[in-house]
Formats: structure tokens, C-alpha cells, sequence
């Protein structure tokens, strides 16, 4: 069973953390969080999941509460981070949301907002929504590249798409 637990990190060990999971994205580190943070009202919230005493999951949330009403927007941009060294389904990632949506949405009030990191054809959108989850009307998909920047500049200017 799949449990979140939310606390404090120091840096040392948020970073830790999420250096063992495959999908790490730019938006769920300590430094981007923080860089956030420092310029804007967003406070910034992390959690782990875990199974069976091991870490499987890791989440960082930025938050922007409303001061009059005590609650407020949760952005989760990039995350939960989920693909760890070991396997990895999307079942564990649907745990992971809907542990989220409870913690967030449910318990807090807030309104959740989550861009999780799926690769196209990955997961059928049904399956999001049948778990409390809606599309944005309006929204932009993000894609995103990985690129092995060891290669060859040759063949580095040889794999860019022509237009």
C-alpha cells in the first residue's frame, strides 16, 4: 500500500530523494522551488510515497493560499516524480494522484492543478478521470525533449528536424 508523508527536507535530502527517480524534471527540484519561491507568494510543499518502508514517489508542490480564506491553488508542474530505478506502472502513478487529491483537494479545500509527467499514449485520460481528474479546457500540453548531449556535434545537427 502506497502511503504519503508529508514533512520538511533540508535541501541535502530532497536532492537525495529525487536524484533516484528516472523522470526528474527541472520543476521538482529544490533549487527551482526555491528560485520560485524567493520572486512570488508561493510557498513550497514535499512529500514522499512510500511501500513496504521504501521510497517510490516524491512529490513537490508549489502553493499560493489565499489569505482571507485559507486556501488556494496547488500547482504540481512535472510530478509526482514516479519512475523510479525499479518498475514502474501507471497504477502507482494513479495511487500517487489520488493520495494528492485526497491531501489537497478533499481534506484542504484546495484547488489542484497537476501536469504529470506521461509520455503520449501511455495512459488513457479516462483513467485520470475516473479518479477525480479533469482536463483543463484551454490548456497547453507541454512536450518536452531528451537529448544525449555526448554525442557528435555532427550528428547532434543531424537528428534536428528540418522545417
Amino acid at each position: 500500500m502506497i502511503r504519503m508523508v508529508t514533512r520538511e527536507f533540508s535541501q541535502e535530502e530532497w536532492n537525495d530523494i529525487v536524484s533516484g527517480f528516472d523522470d526528474l524534471s527541472l520543476m521538482q527540484t529544490w533549487e527551482y522551488a526555491e528560485a520560485k519561491a524567493s520572486g512570488a507568494p508561493w510557498k513550497i510543499e514535499r512529500a514522499i510515497f512510500c511501500e513496504g518502508g521504501q521510497v517510490v514517489g516524491a512529490v513537490q508542490a508549489m502553493v499560493r493560499y489565499i489569505p482571507w480564506l485559507g486556501r488556494g491553488l496547488v500547482w504540481i508542474s512535472r510530478g509526482p516524480l514516479w519512475r523510479g530505478k525499479s518498475e514502474a506502472d501507471i497504477s502507482m502513478l494513479v495511487t500517487m494522484l489520488d493520495e494528492l487529491r485526497q491531501y489537497w483537494a478533499v481534506e484542504r479545500g484546495m484547488y489542484l492543478r497537476i501536469l504529470p509527467t506521461v509520455f503520449q499514449g501511455e495512459v488513457d485520460s479516462h483513467r485520470f478521470i475516473e479518479h477525480g481528474y479533469h482536463p483543463a479546457k484551454g490548456s497547453v500540453v507541454w512536450a518536452s525533449s531528451i537529448v544525449d548531449l555526448s554525442l557528435p556535434i555532427e550528428v547532434l545537427r543531424s537528428r534536428f528536424q528540418q522545417q
